[in-house]
């Protein structure tokens, strides 16, 4: 069975969504489920990836507590 394309977006402040972001890669491989990362901090509007191609999108972000 062929499984579309999945984005995983995110944004981090300290590393853990990036973190989490990559483990959901390596899980989604296991289940040969092609994915593609984009960190939306280091990447420009421009360069981000058009969303034709993928058949699921993920975003992640940081969150701040106790502000």
């Amino acid at each position: 069975m062929i499984m579309s394309k999945v984005l995983i977006a995110y944004g981090t402040r300290f590393g853990s969504t990036e973190e989490i972001s990559q483990e959901i890669v390596r899980i989604l491989e296991k289940e040969r489920i092609d994915s593609q990362l984009l960190d939306l901090q280091k990447t420009k509007l421009k360069e981000w990836l058009p969303l034709e191609g993928f058949g699921g999108v993920l975003v992640g972000s940081s969150i701040k507590i106790m502000k």
